[in-house]
């Protein structure tokens, strides 16, 4: 899965947590898709994707 090798080499090089990572992507992917909807863009679903790709590296 692309998104856990990128995780892995950011947990690495960082220090950090992967799932915690990963559960910060989650939460920046609705984050975009609210700031996409507030502005009245209409391609929303971009950030749903991002959300969709870090929770499958949760699992």
């Amino acid at each position: 899965m692309m998104c856990a090798g990128r995780i892995a080499i950011m947990a690495d090089r960082l220090d950090l947590d992967p799932r915690r990572i990963a559960m910060w992507g989650v939460a920046r992917g609705v984050l975009e898709a609210c700031w996409t909807i507030e502005d009245g863009g209409t391609d929303w679903h971009r950030g749903i994707q991002l959300t969709e790709r870090f929770a499958k590296c949760l699992e």
